[in-house]
């Protein structure tokens, strides 16, 4: 019988200490989805390489949040969030971690980390543990950061243009940074700064040995197009005329990249310079280079629809030097050849 009864009870206190404990561990597991569910790190930025070269694309500013675990007296922190310093050199931190930091600095960083942000940016071979294609996606997201603060950084206009001219940097960190000043330009403190961009792009649309010239008219296209909306001229006459020239110019120079020469035709195309349409009609009947073909193509539709009128003669040729290819499939230059 006392055995028995000892038996009984060992059984029951078994079945309590089950209870508990699963009762236990679905509270933890209630707890910790509790605790992480508001914890959605900012997403690494992402990058398209362009004709032009890269284009950049604004991160927005994303708190990155202390890692949570329920200690005896409640939440604590363990991991607060990295500083900028721990963004930019060796630490143990992954690269998506230090994409988020930078992240969250927000709007108003204190000028010790503005210094140490423009400083690693003029570093070419800064010692922080990431490849080249990681630094130039960190520097890129930096500068979205850069850009984005209130008040405006002063120092920022010059350090993009130390950036491009800057022979060390990497070809897509100085393609970046014609981007950002081509973006930075509006927000420029000064009638000095935004001169001083305006200069910059200009000398870069000259170039013909890499493909900034580009992206550089590329920007000088809707700065004059902006322009243009306000009615009003910073170069002392009709800044889409003076683009539209210097498009033709690079789109006729057969020494320059073939990539920036494709975007330099569509640029004089969008400026309505009419002294292109014959380059583009020599260029679409040349199928050896099908990407440069297309893109004159697609400038003789635009230059039409501009009102700038393409001979029957004209159309029919392009019709035989295109027959089979996939390029009439094209709405844009269906309606071209076939109206």
């Amino acid at each position: 019988m006392l055995c028995t009864e000892i038996g009984n009870k060992i059984m029951r206190n078994k079945t309590f200490l089950g209870l508990g404990l699963a009762l236990g561990l679905g509270a933890l597991a209630l707890g910790s989805l509790w605790l992480f569910s508001g914890f959605d790190p900012a997403p690494s930025s992402r990058r398209e390489v362009s004709q032009a070269g890269l284009k950049i694309k604004p991160v927005a500013a994303a708190p990155v949040l202390p890692i949570l675990v329920q200690g005896e007296a409640g939440p604590r922190a363990l991991a607060p969030a990295p500083s900028a310093r721990q963004a930019l050199f060796p630490s143990n931190l992954s690269y998506d971690a230090r994409l988020r930091a930078i992240h969250a600095l927000g709007t108003q960083i204190s000028p010790a980390e503005r210094t140490l942000l423009l400083d690693y940016l003029r570093e070419s071979f800064p010692q922080d543990g990431l490849n080249p294609e990681q630094r130039n996606g960190l520097k890129n997201d930096i500068l979205n950061v850069l850009r984005a603060q209130e008040p405006a950084v002063q120092e920022l206009t010059r350090t993009l243009v130390d950036l491009y001219q800057d022979s060390n940097q990497t070809l897509i960190m100085r393609d970046y940074a014609l981007q950002h000043l081509s973006e930075y330009r509006d927000k420029a403190a000064t009638l000095n700064q935004a001169a001083e961009i305006d200069r910059a792009l200009w000398r870069a649309s000259r170039e013909t040995t890499q493909t900034y010239a580009g992206t550089a008219l590329l920007a000088l296209a809707r700065q004059a197009e902006q322009s243009e909306i306000r009615n009003q001229s910073a170069l002392g006459g009709s800044e889409i005329s003076q683009v539209g020239r210097a498009a033709l110019e690079l789109a006729s120079d057969e020494s320059a990249p073939l990539a920036s020469r494709i975007t330099a035709l569509s640029v004089a195309g969008r400026m309505g310079e009419k002294d292109v349409l014959p380059l583009a009609l020599t260029y679409a009947r040349d199928s050896q280079q099908m990407a440069l073909q297309r893109s004159a193509l697609a400038t003789l539709a635009l230059l039409e629809g501009q009102g700038n009128k393409i001979s029957p003669a004209d159309k029919e040729t392009l019709r035989l030097a295109l027959r089979g290819s996939e390029l009439l499939q094209q709405p844009n230059i269906r309606n071209l050849l076939l109206n």
